[in-house]
């Protein structure tokens, strides 16, 4: 593995923050781990949602700022029928349905 000087490192930092910038919103597709439940909807009217291992959910995630935690916007539940698709919004932080991903699912 190459290692990078300290200027090739601030150029790639800046690349990636302008590549940022163009497109704020980027989707992750998750696979669930294990049997558990998601809670979403609004804060008032909330739904829980059970999911089963190898469940696949995808998630869009909006970047307002650089350094903030990113903001959940949307979230599909793929059904093994390949036909079938929920979309979902939920009322929790970016930081709190990370905690949950990094809990229940794994990255694809």
């Amino acid at each position: 593995m190459k290692k990078l000087s300290f200027k090739e490192y601030l150029d790639s930092k800046q690349k990636l923050l302008l590549a940022l910038k163009e497109t704020p919103v980027q989707t992750i597709t998750y696979s669930v781990k294990k049997y558990c439940t998601l809670i979403v909807g609004e804060k008032d009217d909330k739904q829980y949602v059970s999911l089963k291992p190898s469940q696949q959910l995808v998630v869009e995630w909006r970047y307002n700022n650089v350094y903030a935690p990113p903001i959940p916007v949307n979230i599909q539940l793929k059904e093994s029928k390949a036909a079938e698709q929920s979309n979902y919004c939920t009322f929790w932080a970016g930081t709190r349905l990370q905690k949950w991903l990094r809990k229940n699912a794994e990255e694809e």
